[in-house]
């Protein structure tokens, strides 16, 4: 395992940049904007999925108001849970994207950035 996350930090680092990454000509603004909406539908889809947790807690609760069976409750809470840790995977997914596509020009600084996403990624596990 180590050596993967060796191999992740040192493969996707970009030693010696010259140019920033969205001044490439005519396509920088593809990029920005291409990056902005896929940003803007990830939040969407993270909201969503927080929404839905929310709703299916506040349906836990009266559950167990009610004094429903454990059973159900339990079901309830493991769907809960799957929906939050789902959100979680996305959000690591993002932001490891993110650094590997949109890479800092400072190198070491790149390297602490992919350090800490792979950290976030570590302790999901």
């Amino acid at each position: 395992f180590k050596i993967f996350i060796t191999f992740l930090l040192n493969s996707f680092i970009i030693p010696q940049r010259k140019s920033g990454y969205f001044d490439k000509g005519d396509y920088s603004r593809y990029n920005v904007k291409k990056y902005t909406e896929d940003k803007n539908m990830t939040n969407s889809k993270l909201i969503t999925r927080l929404k839905r947790s929310e709703g299916q807690l506040r349906g836990i609760q009266k559950m167990i108001e009610e004094e429903r069976d454990c059973a159900d409750v339990i079901t309830q809470l493991t769907a809960v849970r799957s929906s939050v840790e789902r959100v979680i995977e996305l959000m690591i997914t993002e932001n490891l994207t993110e650094c590997l596509n949109h890479p800092l020009d400072d190198p070491k600084a790149q390297k602490e950035r992919l350090e800490k996403a792979v950290q976030y990624f570590i302790k999901r596990k």
